[in-house]
């Protein structure tokens, strides 16, 4: 680094351009060499870079990209809680930037790689769990006690069993599924699991230079606490960057799908009167006075006509009497009303 002594300040470097402009002063090998800070690189009509390098100033924040994650981390709550069968806090602690040889060496030793495609998304992203929490899953699973700290050392010793593999792909399928409804109201996806990866070497799918979004987040259930990662190559998103920086369409398309389910629910729910109408005949007070069992009424309607199904009396469906199972029904033909 130069010394600030050797530095020219802007109004020195004019006054030793102006007095070159005049002849008083011819430039010389030391002062062609003279640095002079930011009115150097503004004479520059060109700058350096490397095609192979992902270095990228990313401007601008993911507004639909964080509330996908806030999305998911309710559904991972409530899901891992159901499957788990006990009270399951997951946290979303931060998303971030990094690329993905810096993020291998800083995760936790040893880990779960759970590979995943995210179609249409060109790419594989991948699901990070920390063993201490996958096997406090799996003991939970298998009908065992949560807390591994005594067991931690001989656990990292060792692979997963096949059992073990299965049991895991359950749990990131039940995650998948969750990703599918969050990411949905901003650009549907398709997830899909590809295979799981103890060793990050063998990963194979990410170059270390690559830039990667790394979603942390952590779990807690009893005595039990541990994390995940979902990391998804810059590259993936890219496309559907403009997407991803808008905000105000997710939570509209999340409030009224839900809203509209609801309120399907409850209209299932609503009791409602039905009523069919055999036909109409008219008699006089003394006549139904003597109405007896047995007794026989003329109707106005042909026996062979269909009969009128109404709802709260209004006419919705034509029918034909019946008998079902010992009670009279109707057995629906149409549910278009002639005018």
């Amino acid at each position: 680094m130069p010394d600030n002594d050797q530095i020219l300040s802007q109004n020195e470097v004019n006054a030793i351009l102006e007095e070159v402009a005049k002849g008083r002063l011819k430039p010389s090998a030391k002062t062609e060499n003279v640095k002079v800070g930011a009115a150097a690189k503004k004479s520059e009509d060109y700058e350096t870079y490397d095609l192979a390098s992902q270095d990228r100033i990313i401007r601008g924040r993911m507004a639909g990209l964080e509330m996908i994650n806030d999305r998911l981390n309710r559904y991972l709550q409530i899901s891992l809680s159901s499957s788990l069968r006990k009270v399951v806090e997951v946290t979303l602690e931060h998303t971030e930037l990094i690329k993905f040889g810096e993020f291998i060496n800083r995760l936790v030793s040893p880990s779960c790689f759970n590979l995943v495609k995210l179609a249409p998304l060109r790419g594989v992203a991948i699901i990070a769990v920390e063993s201490r929490l996958v096997f406090a899953m799996l003991s939970v699973y298998f009908g065992g006690q949560p807390d591994i700290e005594e067991k931690a050392e001989a656990y990292e010793q060792r692979d997963f069993t096949m059992v073990e593999r299965n049991v895991i792909r359950r749990i990131v399928t039940l995650m998948l599924s969750d990703m599918q409804r969050a990411w949905h109201p901003v650009n549907p996806v398709t997830p899909a699991y590809l295979r799981t990866e103890t060793n990050p070497q063998f990963i194979g799918v990410i170059p270390h230079a690559d830039v990667v979004i790394n979603t942390y987040f952590t779990v807690e259930f009893e005595n039990v606490f541990g994390s995940f990662n979902i990391v998804i190559p810059y590259s993936m998103i890219e496309p559907i960057k403009a997407r991803l920086s808008v905000s105000s369409h997710g939570e509209e398309v999340e409030m009224d799908t839900t809203w509209m389910a609801r309120l399907k629910d409850q209209l299932m729910k609503t009791n409602v009167d039905l009523s069919v109408e055999l036909g109409r005949t008219g008699i006089t007070i003394e006549e139904l006075r003597d109405l007896r069992a047995g007794d026989v009424l003329q109707l106005n309607a042909p026996a062979n006509d269909p009969l009128v199904l109404r709802v709260e009396n209004v006419p919705k469906m034509l029918g034909y009497p019946v008998v079902h199972q010992g009670n009279m029904a109707l057995k629906i033909k149409d549910t278009k009303i002639p005018e």
